[in-house]
């Protein structure tokens, strides 16, 4: 697989910046999100507004 660049069309950070699941999952908890436990990483990133 290829990387993709920023001029590719994604524009998520290099994996090394972005959020552990588990960092995302207590962010959705902290702010009371429901249905957090069934998210997937990316649904949990856009819920806490990453």
């Amino acid at each position: 697989m290829v990387p993709r660049t920023a001029d590719q069309g994604d524009r998520r950070p290099p994996r090394d910046r972005q959020p552990a699941n588990e960092q995302l999952y207590k962010e959705a908890q902290t702010k009371n999100l429901e249905g957090r436990s069934t998210m997937s990483k990316d649904e949990l990133r856009r819920a806490v507004g990453r």
